[in-house]
């Protein structure tokens, strides 16, 4: 198991994962990315908002990066 890191990404702000998630592998953090997006989405009205700057940041234990999910990517 490898520990990711999921921070939210605003217009040049960030809020930072200071607890991260232990996965099997990149697949396994790609799904809790989508996961954490879908989330993070439900708790506003997702037809109205814009979500089109807003991204999550995935990285590994260092904090290297991983990969970045745009939040339109995930319905």
């Amino acid at each position: 198991m490898a520990k990711f890191f999921f921070d939210v990404c605003h217009e040049g702000q960030i809020l930072a994962d200071e607890i991260g998630a232990e996965c099997e592998n990149i697949g396994e953090a790609f799904k809790t990315a989508k996961y954490l997006i879908t989330y993070l989405k439900e708790g506003y009205d997702s037809a109205s908002a814009d979500w089109s700057s807003w991204m999550l940041a995935v990285t590994y234990q260092d904090h290297s990066g991983l990969f970045e999910l745009p939040f339109t990517l995930v319905t």
